[in-house]
């Protein structure tokens, strides 16, 4: 154990870390904004036997501060809304579920699979980070590519000589929108001042 590097051989479900990819396949759908309006009260929502729970009842939010105050009954209503595959296939975009190949010994990959998604239960869970088991590299991988402006770039433990070239997976605006989102979680009304 004390060999291993859990960065890159331990997988976990990442939780709420993945609600900033819901809020992005929402606006990308172009019906959700930062500003659209989410009733959460009464801070429970029933999908099926899966009751969702955030610890107060916050209201009407909107999109914004859905992620601000990560809100689990938000994020959910907001996935149920968007089309079966449209999570699922921001988190494949961005890495989640692959073989990242940084040539270190042991590297696991991700466990992102669109088995169940006609299920709500099943893309509600995953629109708030569980059914899926990633590593803190996967996490690095998609986070990075946000703060890239939606550009996709290889991973490496070893210099290069030169810039890798990356790919384009997510659109610029909506990659920079959801980053500035992100953002507001460490202001005063956030979850992390």
């Amino acid at each position: 154990a004390g060999l291993r590097n859990q960065a890159i051989t331990d997988r976990y479900e990442p939780g709420s870390t993945m609600k900033p990819f819901t809020v992005l396949a929402a606006l990308a759908s172009g019906r959700w904004h930062a500003d659209t309006q989410i009733p959460t009260s009464p801070g429970t929502f029933r999908v099926g036997r899966l009751l969702v729970r955030d610890p107060v009842n916050r209201g009407t939010i909107t999109l914004l501060q859905a992620l601000q105050k990560s809100s689990q009954v938000a994020i959910a209503k907001v996935a149920l809304d968007l089309e079966q595959r449209a999570v699922f296939d921001v988190l494949s975009r961005v890495g989640m579920g692959e073989y990242i190949g940084v040539g270190l010994p042991g590297e696991a990959i991700g466990t992102l699979t669109d088995q169940g998604l006609r299920n709500p239960v099943v893309r509600t869970t995953l629109s708030y980070g569980y059914g899926l088991a990633i590593t803190p590299l996967h996490l690095t991988q998609g986070y990075l590519t946000l703060a890239n402006g939606g550009v996709r770039m290889p991973l490496s433990v070893l210099r290069q000589d030169g810039a890798p070239t990356g790919e384009r997976v997510i659109e610029e605006s909506l990659a920079r929108e959801v980053v500035t989102m992100m953002e507001s979680v460490t202001a005063p009304e956030g979850t992390a001042p």
